[in-house]
């Protein structure tokens, strides 16, 4: 709890350097967190291959 406390009042004092720690702490996480290029356009090929697969039947004629 002593370093809890320590830490809470470091914050206090140097408000800039904690902003700067909880940005990059964030930035971290986003692009820790991004799919890879590879992964994304895999996903975007199988939609469109679904989007594909879909409309073909929607083309389909009607029963007689």
């Amino acid at each position: 709890m002593d370093q809890l406390t320590q830490a809470m009042e470091y914050m206090r004092d140097h408000p800039t350097q904690s902003f700067g720690v909880a940005v990059a702490v964030i930035v971290i996480y986003f692009l820790l967190n991004r799919k890879s290029r590879l992964v994304r356009d895999a996903e975007r090929r199988i939609d469109e291959l679904r989007q594909e697969r879909s409309d073909q039947y929607k083309k389909l004629r009607p029963p007689r």
